[in-house]
């Protein structure tokens, strides 16, 4: 895995495949922490939320 991170085309064509075309950063999975933490998320329970930039809907929703 190291060689594929180093790998500046690889890293590139992953990012192009996402539909945010940008990797996930520590601070998407903190704000989705905070976010569960707070009163604003107190109706959500027992769900999966993904974060993937849009990877998994823009996949799975032909």
């Amino acid at each position: 895995m190291r060689d594929l991170y180093a790998n500046t085309d690889f890293m590139h064509t992953i990012a192009e495949s996402v539909p945010l075309k940008r990797w996930g950063e520590m601070r998407d999975i903190a704000n989705l922490a905070l976010y569960l933490a707070g009163d604003e998320s107190s109706y959500v329970h027992g769900s999966l939320i993904r974060i993937d930039g849009g990877e998994t809907l823009c996949r799975y929703s032909v």
